[in-house]
């Protein structure tokens, strides 16, 4: 008997524990009642998380009109905030940093990939260290720094919520990033392979000729490798050295051996060091460079620049284009209050070369446009490998005098052979750099306007050596300069940028990342103009304008025109993000163009020329529901409208995709997607996925490329095995109507009516990451 006393209550006690919490995000009207409140009071908490998006902790019940303390302690064991994990937050960032945008912070994935492997110790870690994490502004960093100098030291994580700036929200995503050392740790030896699989059939939509089997099979053994294969592989020991390397065959391309590794096939390779005497960071190998605000020196972003631009500093490249950055060594440090970063270059890329020996492509094509086509497609990439060499040298010098940062940059180049693109294949010859050597100097500085405003001043110079006939008997120096004003302001509501830059067009500098609108990021500096950005939050629902203003400076033609104007173009740019609810989001943007252009008159022989004004409006609208946290759906809808006032000329296109996502759990996540596009002549629509995890491309459709519509449809599961081994798969069909002209109709079915044949294409790429 004395047994069942003792037994009876504990029983009472587990069964009243064993009632289900009530989860305060997804709480019913009915749930909040089966608590024992008032239904007054349960309607003003589920408008007070209408109202928030959501409850972040049971505390948040507190902050609702009618809660007292006596009422939150009867309930608060019976209620539960589920509190997400970081490899949730992780996740959450990373898709973040795959948004686009246009303006606002930008956040790098291989960074996050990096600061996730290697955590920063807080009780170690510099104000640039932290400012790598997504909402770590310079002030929350310093205070991070006074914080831990004040305390002697972080005992742990948590302790963050203590600094002054912190809130809950930057805690939560500052977490999968930190960590804190309450003892000197051994240095560890870990590291990452990532494999990538593709193969397409047929061969090649686009391949010229080589869908007749036997016109292939006859072709060259050594390319008949179907296919593509990529390997990253990098070793750490602690965080202070690290040694990786890049390895890609494309599709048909050669076979994998010690020969055409050394030859083609090895893209990238480094040695990181760290924290060595006074030198912060040591880079042998593959790098980039990125100082002040990317006028002198700065990587070429994706998709927009972000304002302010983020410069990185020296880099190491892990990109896969085989042209693409520096190769040799570059270091940074601090001595004497000075930061400084020096570099040395010598660097063989692949160029074509005209019958005299120099070369026939311009700079900018060379380093971005066609480097990495290393397939039998293209087979005189071969013969065009190493047959250019640029020496780079230069310095960064960095000094903070009153509150102002005062930067030097400079640079020196030397081609072998020289530069010589010839007049006949480029019109604006005259703003094409031609010669042997190019010298870039440069200065910048940033300064604070009290708390909320920051002004940015850039400044370069280019001096050049170039030729003034075509037979290259007189060489002469020559110059051009560039420069941008930036003005930031953070208001109550978001923060607002001004731009004022004037390139001329005779700044040969292929390393910038300034802001164009008509050189639409190609190198082409003949342009000065006007850059007006936007960001303002009303409530939960986020709004940009950005408006833009360009002229050309001068201009130089290959045709016979009346027309004195110089080409111009402004552009409008406006875009909403509405929070309907919490399960519904509606995205709309509208992108507003007009700039004159030179337009061919159809019909005329010999062929003439008009200049139009080409009006462009593009709307955008994006609907987004996320029924639960495991399920999210979207629909897009894209329509461009193009006209030449002038000529009379106006086309319309469209591109509209649902896509849905599906994560049944944290181990396995499904994406797929199917995309419909139709694009007359002279329109373009393109649209954001996956190219390979972590690898967003921008998926262009127009009238050459992609035909004149078609069909796209591709599913993408991912499985993580743990939290070290994740496999990725992506299938997808491409079925497109190409013009009749575009390439032999017995490639495909050809329908002799519409004068249109279509093309199917099939990919399968798979995507193996390990890490130890």
């Amino acid at each position: 008997m004395r047994r069942f006393f003792f037994i009876f209550p504990l029983i009472i006690f587990i069964f009243l524990n064993s009632q289900n919490l009530i989860n305060l995000n997804e709480a019913t009207f009915k749930d909040l009642l089966s608590l024992g409140i008032s239904r007054v009071l349960a309607k003003r908490i589920i408008k007070y998380r209408k109202k928030v998006g959501e409850f972040k902790s049971v505390e948040d019940l507190l902050k609702v009109k009618g809660m007292t303390k006596e009422i939150f302690n009867k309930i608060k064991n019976r209620v539960f905030v589920p509190q997400r994990d970081e490899e949730e937050i992780y996740e959450e960032l990373l898709e973040e940093a795959e948004q686009e945008v246009i303006g606002g912070e930008e956040i790098d994935a291989e960074i996050l990939e990096d600061l996730r492997a290697n955590p920063l110790d807080l009780n170690s870690a510099t104000i640039r260290d932290l400012m790598q994490i997504p909402g770590v502004t310079h002030e929350i960093a310093r205070n991070i720094i006074r914080w831990r100098a004040r305390h002697e030291g972080f005992e742990d994580v948590r302790e963050l919520k203590k600094v002054p700036g912190i809130t809950n929200k930057i805690y939560e995503r500052m977490l999968p990033f930190v960590k804190v050392s309450k003892v000197i740790e051994r240095e560890k030896f870990n590291g990452e392979i990532r494999l990538r699989f593709m193969t397409k059939t047929p061969f090649s939509f686009d391949s010229d000729g080589f869908k007749d089997d036997e016109n292939f099979i006859n072709y060259r053994k050594e390319f008949q490798n179907p296919i593509y294969f990529y390997n990253r592989t990098r070793f750490f020991y602690g965080r202070d050295v690290e040694i990786g390397w890049i390895i890609k065959r494309d599709d048909w391309g050669k076979d994998l051996n010690l020969s055409n590794l050394r030859d083609n096939q090895l893209m990238k390779n480094y040695l990181v060091l760290r924290n060595v005497g006074f030198i912060n960071k040591l880079i042998i190998g593959d790098y980039g460079l990125s100082f002040g605000q990317g006028l002198i020196l700065g990587e070429k972003p994706f998709l927009y620049r972000p304002y302010p631009y983020k410069p990185r500093g020296i880099r190491e490249n892990r990109s896969s284009s085989y042209n693409e950055g520096f190769h040799g060594i570059a270091f940074s440090g601090i001595l004497r209050g000075i930061d400084f970063a020096l570099f040395y270059s010598d660097k063989s890329l692949i160029a074509a070369l005209n019958s005299d020996g120099t070369v026939r492509d311009t700079v900018y094509e060379i380093l971005y446009e066609n480097d990495d086509t290393l397939d039998f497609n293209n087979e005189d990439n071969f013969e065009n490998i190493r047959n250019l060499r640029i020496k780079t040298y230069g310095g960064r010098f960095e000094k903070n005098i009153y509150g102002i940062k005062f930067g030097l940059t400079s640079y020196f180049q030397e081609f072998t052979p020289l530069i010589h693109p010839h007049s006949k294949d480029i019109p604006q010859i005259r703003n094409v750099f031609r010669g042997d050597k190019i010298n870039v100097y440069g200065i910048d500085f940033n300064f604070p306007v009290g708390k909320r405003m920051s002004v940015y001043f850039d400044y370069g110079v280019s001096k050049f050596h170039t030729f003034e006939d075509e037979n290259r008997t007189k060489w002469k120096w020559d110059s051009g300069d560039a420069l941008s004003l930036g003005i930031g302001y953070r208001h109550f509501a978001g923060k607002s940028w001004i731009e004022i830059y004037n390139y001329s067009p005779r700044y040969y500098n292929f390393y910038s990342s300034g802001h164009f609108y008509l050189g639409d990021d190609k190198g082409d500096f003949n342009e000065k103009g006007i850059m007006i950005l936007n960001e303002f939050r009303i409530r939960r629902h986020k709004f940009k304008v950005q408006f833009d203003y360009a002229k050309q400076i001068e201009f130089s033609d290959d045709i016979n025109s009346s027309y004195e104007e110089l080409p111009w173009g402004r552009r409008l740019w406006l875009e909403g993000d509405f929070v309907l609810s919490r399960k519904f989001n509606l995205f709309i943007r509208n992108q507003i163009e007009e700039e004159l252009k030179r337009v061919e008159v159809y019909g005329t022989s010999p062929k003439e020329y008009v200049y139009s004004s080409r009006v462009k409006n593009k709307i955008r609208i994006q609907l987004t529901y996320a029924p639960t946290s495991k399920v999210r759906l979207r629909w897009r809808w894209e329509d461009v409208f193009i006209r030449y006032p002038v000529v009379n000329d106006q086309w319309r296109g469209y591109i509209t995709y649902g896509e849905v996502k599906y994560k049944p759990s944290k181990l396995l996540s499904i994406d797929s997607r199917i995309i419909f596009f139709n694009t007359p002549e002279d329109v373009y629509v393109s649209e954001l996925e996956y190219y390979w995890p972590r690898a967003l491309l921008v998926v262009s459709y127009d009238n050459m490329w992609s035909g004149r519509k078609g069909m796209r449809f591709y599913i993408m599961p991912r499985i993580k095995f743990s939290r070290n081994s994740t496999l990725w798969i992506k299938i997808e069909t491409n079925l497109y109507d190409f013009p009749e002209d575009y390439y032999n109709v017995s490639y495909s079915d050809y329908d002799a009516e519409s004068k249109y044949q279509n093309d199917t294409t099939h990919k399968f790429k798979v995507q193996y990451d390990f890490k130890f």
